[in-house]
């Protein structure tokens, strides 16, 4: 048994759409705004996430897998950044 996207309600499609688009504006807010660093990299990491699971839905619309090879690629090089730039902003040098 496959997964067929047509089987997904386009009123599903176009919510998943706005719930992308929304969460990213509010992050990007958060971005523009951020009071601390903190605020900003955390709204940095956040928009990645999104991006991640972007990636992972046009992986399912286009049934392309090496898009999930792609997207696993680029959240363990997210991940790595994170505390690269967690460990200078917290002085730690080991």
């Amino acid at each position: 048994m496959s997964f067929e996207f047509e089987q997904i309600p386009t009123t599903l499609i176009w919510v998943v759409h706005l719930s992308f688009a929304l969460a990213i504006l509010v992050a990007l807010h958060r971005l523009w705004k951020g009071p601390a660093l903190q605020d900003r990299l955390l709204a940095t990491e956040f928009m990645g996430g999104m991006g991640f699971c972007l990636s992972a839905w046009f992986a399912l619309h286009y049934q392309q897998t090496v898009l999930l090879d792609i997207t696993l690629a680029m959240a363990a090089l997210s991940f790595i950044g994170t505390v690269a730039l967690s460990r200078t902003l917290q002085g730690d040098e080991t």
